[in-house]
């Protein structure tokens, strides 16, 4: 009894950690937006080879650079061996792979995860039908899917909640739920 307690509680933890990380992640989507658009030739040699052997089948690329914790180069571009979904893929001046944010709409995420969110308690709540995938480095390649929903108070459609961001994981569960400032 006490170690799978133990093990659950090894299990939150880790939960709210990647939370945390996801809310990290989520940061990086308000950085600086005046950074630079840069042409093809001013992006390192390595951050380009890099992008070249992940993504082979692009359409519309353009990259910029953003400015957070350190330098990243982001590429922007519609992926066209996933459904044409618009991408973007970070990396490091040295070619390191950061992560990916892939927008796809909610009918096309897994069925284990829609199965867990129309179960939750944000199943009742208005749903944003964009879905944000974001696959990031690390130990284990790890994806999370955002799912924003927000939920209107009474008859007053002009009261509601802030926005709130249902974040879920590998394991097809919620992970957390952030609010999302306005």
């Amino acid at each position: 009894m006490v170690q799978e307690l133990e093990k659950r509680t090894r299990i939150d933890v880790a939960d709210v950690l990647r939370g945390l990380a996801v809310m990290g992640m989520l940061s990086l989507q308000g950085c600086n937006d005046d950074d630079d658009d840069l042409p093809n030739s001013k992006v390192p040699e390595a951050v380009r080879n890099a992008f070249d052997s992940s993504f082979s089948n692009t359409a519309n690329l353009s990259w910029e650079t953003k400015t957070v914790q350190g330098q990243y180069y982001k590429a922007e571009f519609n992926n066209k061996s996933d459904n044409g979904y618009k991408t973007e893929a970070w990396y490091t001046a040295d070619g390191s792979w950061y992560m990916t944010e892939t927008e796809m709409p909610y009918s096309d995420i897994p069925q284990a995860i829609k199965t867990s969110f129309e179960s939750s308690e944000y199943a009742s709540w208005k749903r944003d039908n964009e879905v944000e995938r974001i696959e990031r480095a690390g130990t284990e390649k790890e994806i999370i899917y955002i799912i924003e929903v927000e939920q209107f108070i009474g008859i007053d459609t002009h009261r509601r909640h802030p926005h709130t961001a249902a974040l879920y994981g590998n394991r097809n569960a919620l992970i957390s739920a952030v609010r999302l400032l306005p």
